[in-house]
């Protein structure tokens, strides 16, 4: 957990400094807190390590960019389950709400359960004034569970990057490239992606 500890931005710091929380959740003490209520849609956090991270309000480019994610690979696979800013259930006390994720189809629906590591091909953050935490924190929770494909749509920077190849003992993607608007990339599971079908883009 050394390891994991030093990739916290100190935007989390700062956050838990200012809320005085120390208390540290397990996953099963955290859904149980969503579960009778003492959690709810209106604390917008995310479980990181076994600590709640307060979510970040959401600009238009950014709502726009997860729309658009999810209506992209909604068309090209439709047999799979395409999630955006719900919960994932990871490894260590883990459980973020990613802005997208390609997941198995499940009749249920994941009705008893969210999705977990083995369910999910893809998971995609869409990045503004969060792109610290999502190269850091969040890749490293994604690479302990071994999550294979993690992608940051980054809006601010106009390009999109892709982290292959977890490492499940240190926390970082050994394969790491980014791409422009121009460019178009091989995905192992997406096969060819043109980085303008993700990044949202003026009308007209």
């Amino acid at each position: 957990m050394t390891a994991v500890a030093e990739l916290f931005t100190y935007e989390v710091e700062l956050d838990l400094l200012r809320s005085g929380r120390k208390f540290y959740w397990s996953i099963e003490r955290y859904q149980a807190a969503i579960l009778n209520g003492t959690l709810g849609e209106e604390d917008r956090v995310e479980l990181f390590f076994g600590t709640s991270i307060s979510k970040i309000s959401i600009h238009s480019p950014h709502a726009a960019c997860v729309s658009k994610t999810k209506r992209y690979f909604s068309r090209r696979f439709p047999n799979y389950e395409i999630r955006t800013e719900n919960s994932v259930v990871l490894l260590n006390d883990s459980m973020p709400e990613p802005d997208c994720i390609i997941a198995e189809f499940r009749d249920d629906f994941y009705l008893t359960n969210h999705p977990g590591p083995n369910d999910v091909k893809v998971v995609i953050e869409v990045a503004d004034s969060t792109v610290k935490m999502d190269r850091t924190s969040k890749q490293a929770a994604y690479a302990l569970a071994g999550i294979v494909e993690y992608w940051i749509v980054n809006v601010k920077e106009q390009q999109v990057e892709v982290y292959l190849s977890p490492d499940r003992m240190s926390g970082v993607y050994k394969q790491f490239t980014h791409y422009s608007p121009s460019e178009t990339f091989s995905s192992p599971f997406a096969g060819q992606v043109a980085v303008l079908d993700l990044l949202p883009t003026t009308a007209g």
